[in-house]
């Protein structure tokens, strides 16, 4: 963690007694530039480990098998990336470097460790599974003989990004949380 860190694990989860002082406590919620830096940097460093794991398993397994597999491999880096650090508690480097960390959007306290470890499954396989999703519905497009689906193949490619982009701008206006997957598991940062 950096110095000055506003992050509480030593606090016993469940603890009653603990309870005041733990809201008390409760870390002020990030703004939306910290945020914005913070999924930049995480994005950043997040491509490079995968690079890195690229060039590593080349180097065992050669440069066609990781080409064969490289979404497989890109989702397997980004699993490790975060749970090397989100899921052990610890801040991302993103993270670290606007000083921030996840937290329960209810309690403002450190999220448990399942809910870190859920959040980062869905980081990580979300992109991959949509990506094989979007490469089959292609395919099936493509080989229907109909004008529509034809149409429809060549614009489903870019229709992720486009959501991504759509998410990356209601967030810049405040509108939406950093990453879709913090909703339904209730955290903020």
């Amino acid at each position: 963690h950096s110095p000055g860190a506003r992050v509480f694990t030593a606090m016993a989860p469940g603890c009653s007694s603990l309870d005041p002082i733990l809201s008390a406590l409760a870390l002020p919620p990030a703004t939306t530039a910290e945020g914005l830096r913070a999924a930049q940097k995480d994005e950043f460093h997040g491509n490079e480990f995968s690079l890195l794991v690229s060039h590593a398993l080349g180097a065992l397994a050669g440069p066609q098998w990781v080409q064969k597999h490289r979404e497989e491999v890109r989702a397997a880096a980004r699993l490790a990336y975060g749970g090397l650090s989100t899921a052990r508690l610890a801040q991302t480097p993103g993270e670290e470097y606007c000083d921030i960390t996840c937290v329960d959007a209810a309690t403002g306290q450190p999220l448990p460790l399942r809910r870190r470890w859920i959040a980062v499954l869905i980081g990580a396989l979300t992109p991959y599974l949509a990506l094989r999703l979007e490469a089959r519905l292609v395919s099936a497009a493509r080989s229907s003989e109909s004008p529509l689906a034809a149409a429809l193949a060549a614009r489903l490619g870019s229709f992720g990004e486009a959501l991504r982009r759509l998410q990356l701008a209601l967030f810049c206006l405040g509108r939406a949380p950093r990453r879709l997957v913090d909703v339904p598991l209730g955290i903020a940062h």
